[in-house]
C-alpha cells in the first residue's frame, strides 16, 4: 500500500467511527428524549393529581389545624362562662351577707 491509500483507509475509519459516534450521540439523545418525556407525562401526571386530590387535601389539612383550635376556643368560653357564673355567685352571696349585716345594725 502506498502512502495515499494509507491516508484515504484511515480518513475512512475515522469518518466510520465518526458516524458510529454520531448514531451513538443520536440513540443516546433519543433515549433522554424519552427520559424526558416519561419525567414529564409523569409531572403532569403528579400535577393532576394533586389538582384532583390537592383541594381535598388543603381542606383536609385546614381541618386537622381548626379542629383543635375551635376545641381550644370552645374550652376557653366554658372555662370564661364557668368563672363568670362562680364571680356572679360571689357577688350574690356578698349582697346577701351585706343585706344580713345592715339588718342586724339598723341601717
Amino acid at each position: 500500500m502506498d502512502s495515499q491509500q494509507v491516508a484515504v483507509k484511515s480518513r475512512k475509519r475515522r469518518g466510520d467511527q465518526f458516524s458510529d459516534d454520531l448514531s451513538q450521540d443520536e440513540d443516546e439523545a433519543g433515549d433522554n428524549n424519552i427520559r424526558e418525556g416519561v419525567l414529564r407525562n409523569n409531572s403532569q401526571k403528579r400535577k393532576t393529581d394533586i389538582n384532583s386530590h390537592g383541594s381535598s387535601s388543603i381542606l383536609e389539612m385546614l381541618r386537622d389545624f381548626l379542629q383543635p383550635q375551635q376545641r381550644v376556643e370552645w374550652q376557653w368560653m366554658e372555662s370564661m362562662e364557668r368563672n363568670q357564673r362562680e364571680r356572679e355567685l360571689f357577688e350574690f352571696e356578698w349582697r346577701q351577707s351585706m343585706e344580713k349585716l345592715e339588718r342586724e345594725r339598723g341601717w
